[in-house]
C-alpha cells in the first residue's frame, strides 16, 4: 500500500468516524471468508451502515483528531469496524446475532455518540427494540387512554339506546 492510498484510507476512516452515531469494533480471527462475506452482505442491506477492515495503525492515525480516539489506543490483532449513521439498533442486532452463530466473531467494544461502550454494552444495545418498535409502542401508549375515553363517551348513548330498545320491546309485547 503506497502513501497516497494510506492517506485516502485515513481520510475515509476519519469521515466515517465523524458521521457515525455508533462505531463497533469486532474481531474476526479464525472466521471463514465465506462467513465474513455473508456478514458483509447482511450489513449492506441496512441503510446508513458500513463495515470495514483497516490496518490498526491507520485506524489509530485516523482517530487521533476525533472524539473516538479512546477506542483506538491499543489495537491488536485483526479488527473490523462497523459504522452506523442512522439506525444503531438493527446493525448491532445483526452483528451480535452473527457472533452467537459464529463463535469466532467477537464484539470487542464500541463508541456511541462519543461514549465508550464495552462489548457487553454493545450486546445490551442489540437487545433493545428497534426505533420503529419503540415508535409503535409510543403510539399505543398515547392512543390507549384516548381509545378508552372514546369508549366511555360512546357507552352513555349506547346504554340509553339499549334502554329505549328494551322499553320498545316491552310495549310491543304488551300491545
Amino acid at each position: 500500500m503506497d502513501k497516497g492510498e494510506k492517506e485516502r484510507v485515513v481520510t475515509w476512516f476519519q469521515k466515517e468516524l465523524e458521521q457515525a452515531k455508533l462505531v463497533v469494533r469486532f474481531g474476526f480471527s479464525g472466521l471463514k471468508v465465506e462467513d465474513f462475506n455473508a456478514l458483509r452482505r447482511e450489513i449492506r442491506k441496512v441503510d446508513g451502515v458500513t463495515m470495514a477492515v483497516v490496518k490498526n495503525t491507520l485506524a489509530e492515525i485516523a482517530s487521533r483528531e476525533t472524539d473516538s480516539d479512546a477506542l483506538f489506543k491499543s489495537l491488536t490483532g485483526p479488527n473490523a469496524f462497523l459504522f452506523a449513521s442512522e439506525d444503531i439498533i438493527e446493525p448491532t442486532k445483526l452483528l451480535v446475532e452473527f457472533s452467537k452463530k459464529k463463535k469466532k466473531l467477537v464484539v470487542f467494544d464500541g463508541i456511541l455518540d462519543g461514549k465508550l461502550l464495552s462489548g457487553q454494552d454493545v450486546k445490551n444495545l442489540a437487545s433493545m427494540p428497534s426505533r420503529e418498535q419503540l415508535l409503535g409502542q409510543l403510539v399505543y401508549v398515547v392512543a390507549s387512554p384516548l381509545t378508552g375515553f372514546v369508549n366511555v363517551l360512546a357507552g352513555v348513548p349506547r346504554a340509553l339506546l339499549n334502554v329505549l330498545n328494551a322499553v320498545k320491546e316491552e310495549k310491543e309485547k304488551a300491545a
